[in-house]
């Protein structure tokens, strides 16, 4: 049996298309079941999901989406755990190697990135796209686990108000799991942030899992980075204020060599100059990033966290 467990929180643009995505690729009657654990949604979610018959749905208060997942997987019977999110879609290819993951259920930890929607924004094209390819982790949109590991390792990490997905594939990585990176399965992510202004949100939100403790920030290349990067933007703009422009020149060009360094160690290869306007593109996001990771970062030392 396969258990796909999609958490939902406030997804009525998109729940419907996922689970008609899943019904609809291929599965065979009996072999897969669906549990949607709705995280205390305030929109019209749960009465499109209650539409789905064959769904399993399980309501929890509003909580983090590791604790939604864990609630998905206490419910599910299983032998294979897929993790998907609700504004996610799959296809044939993904069902198919799912099925051949399932077929050695016992010894399973197997995920990917997602890929943007065929007509993607300003923004999926130019940072999110490139970034298909051979992750660092898997994206918790796109997780396959044995039901087994997945209790060995004791569940995503309930306390994380995000990076959930990135602290599960550690921790079974230290406990000698080999990752099996599968591009065949082919999730697409409907939900990417399609503005500038959403994109920094989202960010602000994702540097939370870095400003939990000091360990966590120091041993953290993105936040270590993002904060000396802003740092530079605020003298740069501050000795311009006061007149030190030598200052303040230096400033800049170190805010800029940050940039130019953060965008080479994000898309490796890919961030070579072959499309000038690509690449400005990818510096000027490169600095809203970071001065959202930053914003995370000021957010945590003054008692508030980032909201999604």
């Amino acid at each position: 049996m396969i258990s796909v467990i999609i958490p939902c929180f406030n997804e009525e643009e998109h729940v419907e298309r996922c689970l008609r995505s899943i019904l609809s690729c291929g599965f065979k009657t009996g072999e897969f079941e669906i549990i949607v654990v709705d995280n205390g949604s305030s929109d019209t979610s749960p009465e499109i999901i209650a539409t789905f018959e064959s769904v399993k749905v399980v309501t929890i208060h509003r909580n983090t989406a590791a604790t939604a997942r864990n609630t998905g997987r206490a419910h599910a019977v299983g032998d294979l755990l897929c993790f998907l999110d609700a504004d996610t879609s799959v296809n044939q290819t993904w069902r198919q190697t799912v099925e051949g993951l399932a077929a050695r259920a016992d010894s399973v930890f197997a995920g990917f990135s997602c890929r943007v929607p065929a007509e993607p924004s300003f923004v999926e094209r130019n940072w999110f796209a490139p970034l298909y390819r051979k992750p660092r982790y898997f994206a918790g949109a796109n997780i396959c686990i044995s039901a087994t590991l997945f209790d060995q390792l004791g569940g995503f990490d309930a306390n994380l108000v995000t990076a959930e997905d990135v602290d599960l594939f550690q921790r079974a990585v230290d406990s000698g799991v080999e990752p099996e990176f599968e591009p065949t399965l082919e999730v697409v992510h409907h939900g990417y942030p399609s503005s500038i202004a959403a994109f920094f949100r989202r960010e602000a939100w994702h540097g939370v899992s870095d400003m939990r403790s000091l360990a966590a920030f120091v041993t953290s290349k993105v936040a270590v980075v993002s904060f000396l990067f802003s740092a530079a933007v605020a003298t740069a703009v501050i000795s311009t204020l006061i007149g030190a422009f030598s200052i303040a020149i230096f400033a800049a060009a170190a805010a800029a060599g940050l940039c130019v360094l953060f965008v080479v160690y994000k898309f490796g290869r890919r961030a070579k100059p072959t499309d000038i306007r690509s690449t400005g593109a990818k510096l000027a996001m490169a600095a809203v990033y970071m001065l959202a990771r930053t914003w995370s970062l000021t957010r945590a030392i003054t008692g508030r966290t980032a909201r999604r």
